[in-house]
């Protein structure tokens, strides 16, 4: 199993990378089976998006 900090950084990364996010201001938090993402997002589509595309990166999280 891949260490919290290793998830946590592969999903912060796709955020930053992925187009259709290129999202810096969400915080990647891994804890168990659970990933947690906070911040302030501008609109609910824009937070499906965001959650779509860490569910992309860590799946099954």
């Amino acid at each position: 199993m891949e260490a919290p900090q290793y998830v946590a950084a592969r999903v912060q990364r796709a955020l930053a990378e992925d187009e259709r996010t290129t999202e810096l201001g969400v915080r990647v938090d891994v804890r168990g089976d659970q990933l947690y993402l906070r911040g302030q997002i501008t609109s609910a589509d824009r937070r499906e998006l965001i959650a779509k595309v860490a569910g992309e990166a860590a799946p099954g999280l």
